[in-house]
């Protein structure tokens, strides 16, 4: 536990001293830094970004936890003996598939995980679209798209030059519901302006539509490192840290 918050640290380029405004600022700079959409151009620097993004994330988010306990000794104990129960645990689960023998536990769980899996795809077959919206959606209270009264009344011939452009023009798109087109011009603008907020959160709205909500939250939390206020006061009401 110690060695992961010693590399914690590091990986989030602050000290045990630092204070939670250090903190978070430390996180907005990684962000803006390790953007993997900064690298769209060139997949190996694309995959280190990603990798490295997510890994100041996971930093992050284990910092928020220490700074909601207000102790951090008393969150390395907790952890510390959650982690020595689990291990007790699974020696006795262990032990007790040695007694009954592993190979009829196995035989029995895959049936049992086959007949789960049919009763799944037929519900799935019902309505599976809306059905995995529904269930994902249920985890957070994220609104699931934007206001469509406010969006700009625009053709989707417009010229583009500009972030903007792309990003009116993805409105447009996020209006007439063709959600995948209004990625792309998100992605464009994005491309164009990395610390435009307004495209993450348009385009995480997509994504959640789409059903992709865990790429919903993580460009939420990029829209609100890069000021927000919008999607912080929502990541915020659902405990989400950013």
């Amino acid at each position: 536990m110690k060695d992961n918050l010693k590399q914690y640290f590091e990986i989030l380029e602050i000290e045990p001293t630092d204070s939670l405004d250090t903190i978070k600022q430390a996180y907005k700079d990684l962000v803006n830094v390790w953007n993997p959409d900064r690298f769209v151009h060139d997949a190996d620097l694309h995959q280190k970004a990603v990798e490295k993004i997510n890994r100041i994330n996971k930093a992050y988010d284990f910092f928020c936890e220490i700074l909601k306990s207000n102790n951090i000794d008393t969150f390395i104990k907790d952890h510390d003996e959650k982690s020595e129960n689990q291990n007790i645990t699974a020696n006795k689960v262990e032990k007790w598939y040695e007694n009954l023998g592993i190979i009829i536990v196995i035989v029995f769980l895959v049936f049992m995980i086959l007949g789960v899996a049919i009763v799944k795809l037929q519900d799935n077959n019902i309505n599976n679209s809306s059905l995995k919206t529904d269930n994902n959606t249920q985890k957070i209270n994220i609104p699931l798209q934007k206001s469509t009264e406010s969006l700009p009344q625009k053709t989707i011939d417009l010229p583009l030059q500009t972030a903007a452009d792309y990003y009116n023009r993805g409105d447009s798109y996020f209006k007439s519901k063709d959600y995948q087109q209004a990625i792309k011009d998100y992605n464009k603008a994005i491309e164009l302006n990395p610390k435009y907020a307004k495209a993450y959160y348009s385009r995480g709205c997509a994504y959640s539509i789409l059903g992709n909500v865990q790429q919903a939250i993580s460009d939420y939390k990029i829209a609100a490192a890069l000021g927000d206020k919008y999607t912080q006061e929502i990541l915020t009401k659902n405990g989400i840290s950013w």
